[in-house]
This record gives C-alpha cells, sequence and structure tokens, in this order.
C-alpha cells in the first residue's frame, strides 16, 4: 500500500484533514472516545434497529490499513472485496481505487481514492464511526440531528436500506447556473447500527456520475464485529522513513496520523467490541546518534523509560536471538491517566540500528482492558515480539 503521489494538489487540499471538518459539522453526539476510554462494548442493534448478522473473518489478514481480502465463494454472488472485521463492515470499493493509509484519528475507518494520476481529479470517499451516547431517545435524537444539520445546508434526503438497515442518503444541491464549479460533498450517507453512526462521506470529480456511490451501497454487507485479539497476523513488510527500513505490524492496524511526522511513526489497532485501543506501536527514528555502540544507545534509552515512568530501576533490554542489531526489553506496566482514571498498559520497548549511523526505537503499548484475559494478553505480547523481530533493512510497502 502506498501513499498518494505528492502531485497530487486538488487531493491534498480536499485530504482526509478536510472531511474530518465536514463529518464532525453533520454530528452533534459526543466525539469518538479518547485514547483508551469508553469500556462499553457494542451489542447487538438497538433502537429498532436490525440485529447485526454474522460473517467468518479472514484468519490471515494482509495490509495496513485493517482491510481483510475475502475470496469468492464458489458459486453465488461475489463476496465484498474488502472485509474491516474489527469495524463490522465490508465492501466493494470501486475498480481500481485504493486505500490510504493514514488516517487522523480513530473513528476514521479509511478513505478510498482512484488510482489514476490525474492531478485535478479531487474523487475520494472515506467512512467514519462515532458512538452514540445517552438513552436511547438521546441517541435517537442525536442520529436525527446529524440529517438535520445538511439539510438546513439544502442537501436533498432520500430514505434507503444499507443492507437491511434503514439509512439516509443526502444529496447537495445542483450548483446555479455559471457557478464555477467546486468540490461539494456528495453524496453523505448515514446509518446508525447498535450504538454506532457510521457515515460514507464522497467527494466526486463529476457529481453527475454516482455510479460508484449505487455500487457500494448495493455491496455493503454488515457483518458482526470482532475483536482485535482475533486478528493479530503481521502485515506485508511497511517501509519505514525513506526506506531506511521495514517493520510488519498487526495487519488490521491504520498508520495513525497523529504520530505521522518526519522522524515518527505510529501504527494503531483499534477495538470497537470495546471502544478502545488496543495496540499501540511508535516508530521514532535518530539519524545522529551519538555514542556510536547500539548497547550504549540501549542503556540511554532504558534510562529515559526509567525516568518518564518513574521506574525504580532501569528496564531490562536483550540482544533479540540470532541478531546484532536489535536489543527487545521487559515488559512493565505503564500508568496513564484516562478519561479522569488511572489505568494500567502493557509497554515493551525495542532500540534497531538498521545501518550505521541511524537508530530506531519501537515503543509498543498493549492496553489490558482489550485483552482482558491472561490468554489473550499472552497473544498481544507474542504479536508485538513478532512485531520487534520483523524490522529489516530490506525495502517494503511505503508508507512513508
Amino acid at each position: 500500500m502506498t501513499t498518494p503521489p505528492a502531485s497530487r494538489p486538488l487531493r491534498s487540499r480536499f485530504a482526509l484533514g478536510a472531511l474530518v471538518g465536514v463529518f464532525l459539522a453533520g454530528c452533534t453526539g459526543e466525539p469518538a472516545p479518547e485514547r483508551g476510554g469508553v469500556e462499553k462494548p457494542l451489542r447487538a442493534a438497538d433502537d429498532g434497529q436490525p440485529a447485526e448478522t454474522t460473517a467468518e473473518s479472514t484468519p490471515a489478514p494482509e495490509g495496513v490499513s485493517g482491510v481483510v481480502s475475502e475470496p469468492e465463494p464458489a458459486g453465488g454472488e461475489p463476496e465484498p472485496s474488502e472485509s474491516l472485521p474489527t469495524f463490522g463492515v465490508a465492501f466493494t470499493p470501486p475498480a481500481g481505487w485504493r486505500a490510504e493509509p493514514a488516517l487522523p484519528r480513530i473513528g476514521f475507518v479509511g478513505r478510498w481514492l482512484p488510482g489514476n494520476d490525474d492531478p485535478d481529479d479531487w474523487s475520494q470517499f472515506a467512512i467514519d464511526l462515532n458512538p452514540l451516547v445517552g438513552s436511547a431517545e438521546e441517541r435517537a435524537q442525536r442520529y436525527r440531528q446529524a440529517i438535520a444539520r445538511f439539510e438546513r445546508l439544502g442537501y436533498r434526503r432520500s430514505d434507503f436500506e444499507l443492507d437491511g438497515v434503514e439509512a439516509v442518503r443526502l444529496d447537495a444541491p445542483p450548483l446555479p447556473p455559471g457557478a464555477e464549479r467546486r468540490p461539494v460533498p456528495s453524496p453523505i450517507l448515514m446509518t446508525r447500527r447498535s450504538r454506532i453512526l457510521y457515515r460514507t462521506l464522497y467527494l466526486l470529480n463529476d457529481p453527475e456520475q454516482t455510479a460508484e456511490v449505487d455500487q457500494l451501497i448495493e455491496d455493503w454487507r454488515w457483518i458482526e464485529p470482532t475483536p482485535v485479539v482475533e486478528h493479530l497476523g503481521l502485515s506485508e513488510p511497511q517501509s519505514l522513513f525513506e526506506g531506511l527500513g521495514t517493520i510488519r505490524v498487526p495487519a488490521i492496524s491504520r498508520v495513525d496520523a497523529e504520530f505521522k511526522s518526519e522522524d515518527a511513526i505510529g501504527f494503531t489497532a483499534y477495538d470497537y467490541s470495546k471502544l478502545q485501543d488496543a495496540i499501540l506501536l511508535v516508530c521514532e527514528r535518530d539519524l545522529k546518534p551519538d555514542p556510536p555502540a547500539l548497547s550504549e544507545h540501549v542503556i540511554s534509552y532504558s534510562e529515559s523509560i526509567e525516568d518518564r515512568a518513574g521506574l525504580d530501576r532501569p528496564i531490562a533490554f536483550d540482544r533479540a536471538e540470532g541478531r546484532q542489531d536489535l536489543y527487545t526489553s521487559e515488559s512493565i506496566e505503564g500508568q496513564f491517566e484516562v478519561d479522569g482514571r488511572t489505568v494500567s498498559r502493557l509497554c515493551r520497548y525495542a532500540v534497531w540500528r538498521p545501518k550505521t549511523g541511524a537508530i530506531i526505537r519501537v515503543q509498543a503499548v498493549i492496553n489490558n482492558e482489550v485483552f482482558s484475559t491472561k490468554e489473550q494478553l499472552a497473544a498481544a505480547v507474542r504479536a508485538v515480539d513478532a512485531v520487534f523481530k520483523s524490522c529489516s533493512r530490506g525495502r517494503g510497502d511505503g508508507v512513508d
């Protein structure tokens, strides 16, 4: 999976950050929970919504966006080409469209772009989820308000069913004759299922060409949201810092734009059955390491963790088996303030030298409220260890 070429100015201007504002403008409910926040699990659909259906997830997902490719069954209609089991949705994007990996906040499932290289084509669509909080009537009221916000802007409402669930389509009013053509978010699809508001927003280069929208509606399937612990298989190698090295992360993880900068990149695996982060991985690079010995970098990093975490001793690191360029740490429990309460998270660290003159530090935070049993926590630790051991000097799919 690759990021969009820099030669697409309009796509950059109307990137996912711009869509965030439109989504938030149409949502009067509570924002998505902060990291490690709400513990309320998803339940079967309520408030008059149909119950959720069940679908099996692919055991070995591929790709960093959380998209799991489903095989076409023998006979009958083909299954949706992309399944996102931890979000409870499956669909088929337009032919040739691809997922954009970098996401700015937890509630976004993803954004999809055409595969062409036209710098003036701003076409794209994004899918967003937000919890609806409060009583059943309050949730219903927030849903109505989200729709009414766009109706007041002149959007035309039409009701339909999205795989058996009542939904609303909002189409922008046509531009007046002679008006300058500009990208207008349209159509916008909204529905609520259980306690979650699902929204899909389009920017179309030609607003009259809505065949892609109709096809997505036809192919959309609800599936049972499944916990992250069932989807810890690793992705293909992902390129770090302009080819400095590669790393494999849980395939359902997505690049977290909150941690994406020139010298850092984060990957988040989010669990909507708990409405919390499940695993957070942050990679940081140091291009001017001093002193030169890798072991001295490890000691320095261990001491900095001791200071930040308030430990009474430096954290222990060991050289990874069969590796001269990688040290990994023991597990420690870190204390964090979340929504006014103190929570514990299991933390592990790695120090890796992909080449002379470069150090990459990797921090993993495992949410032991998501992985709540000993077996689940052990599976998460094994997945993180596999991530550390996957660090390689080769080149992979770019996420820089």
